[in-house]
């Protein structure tokens, strides 16, 4: 798609970005003496109709779902693209994926669990959930859900539920990437999926995890072949630290390696690729054609929220303010 094609969008973005909360009215929410007057802040921003009704019922998770659902339909409405929009939404499909399986194995009722976010309805993904099939869902919506059934038919393992779509999301995020025919979307998607392989790797090894565990979770979709990262998790944490280093991730993999141990650390590794996506999300931002300033939104009103959650879940339970900042993420603003 030509990078024309998104100058109404662009323009309406920029418009969404001065709405997005500031340093100034973290920072004032972090000072506030107590969990009514950090929500007060929220009086002057986009929040403010829930700003009474927060203090009373404490409820903030449904304003900030809201929020993001009323996010994503806009984006669906003004992008061009709207694989681009279904493509940066899809960890709430896979995640009511995963509600839906759950209830059919569980036999519960799991309505308070569903995120309304993604292309299709909820509706349609549960028919295809018990059904096994739809005439509106693509194709790799229905090889996720064929697996995971099979498996369960196989094993009647409920809990290898997450673990299958997990895998799957990772496989069909790199589809989608390639159905938006915007060249930057694939790699900017496979650097995503290497980010995450990093983490699931370093995190098994840590944990002395079986090969057949790893070979069941990592994604085959990142640019380090899937064999590469199960040959270096034969090894102990410092020669995989060396391993890797052989890959693009060279100044990641530097910065996460302990210096008194040598060995590469999972903490470390899961700051630095967030550190390394999150500058990526502000050289998209600067772009002033084509479909990554829309992409950096997402991104900055994902961060949005989380820092949201964080900053009103810690006041309620007493959390210091330098212990809630230690852990916010500051988006591109």
């Amino acid at each position: 798609m030509k990078d024309t094609a998104y100058g109404s969008s662009n323009v309406l973005i920029r418009v969404y970005e001065n709405n997005l909360l500031n340093r100034g009215q973290y920072d004032r929410m972090l000072a506030a003496n107590s969990f009514e007057d950090a929500v007060n802040v929220l009086r002057e921003t986009p929040y403010r109709n829930d700003v009474d009704r927060i203090k009373e019922d404490k409820n903030y998770d449904t304003m900030l779902m809201n929020e993001l659902h009323q996010t994503f339909d806009e984006l669906f409405n003004i992008s061009p693209n709207k694989a681009l929009i279904e493509l940066f939404g899809l960890r709430y499909a896979y995640h009511n994926l995963k509600v839906l399986f759950k209830e059919e194995f569980t036999d519960q009722e799991l309505d308070h669990l569903f995120i309304p976010i993604g292309r299709y309805d909820i509706s349609e993904l549960r028919q295809a959930v018990r059904t096994g099939d739809s005439d509106v869902l693509p194709q790799p919506y229905l090889d996720s859900i064929h697996e995971v059934q099979e498996d369960y038919d196989q094993y009647h393992n409920a809990q290898a539920v997450d673990i299958i779509l997990d895998r799957r999301y990772f496989t069909h995020v790199r589809i989608l990437a390639d159905e938006t025919n915007e060249p930057e979307i694939p790699e900017m998607v496979e650097t995503f999926i290497d980010f995450q392989n990093l983490s699931t790797l370093t995190r098994a090894m840590r944990q002395n995890r079986t090969r057949n565990f790893l070979l069941t979770i990592l994604s085959s979709s990142g640019s380090i072949p899937k064999e590469k990262l199960l040959e270096i998790a034969t090894k102990d944490l410092s020669s995989a630290a060396s391993a890797l280093m052989n890959t693009k991730y060279r100044s990641i993999i530097e910065a996460s390696v302990d210096s008194e141990t040598n060995e590469i650390s999972p903490v470390k590794i899961d700051f630095e690729t967030d550190n390394a996506y999150m500058k990526m999300m502000k050289d998209a931002k600067l772009k002033a054609f084509g479909p990554l300033p829309i992409v950096a939104y997402i991104y900055a009103k994902e961060t949005e929220v989380k820092n949201l959650r964080l900053i009103l879940s810690g006041k309620e339970n007493g959390v210091s303010a330098d212990g809630i900042r230690e852990r916010m993420r500051l988006n591109y603003a």
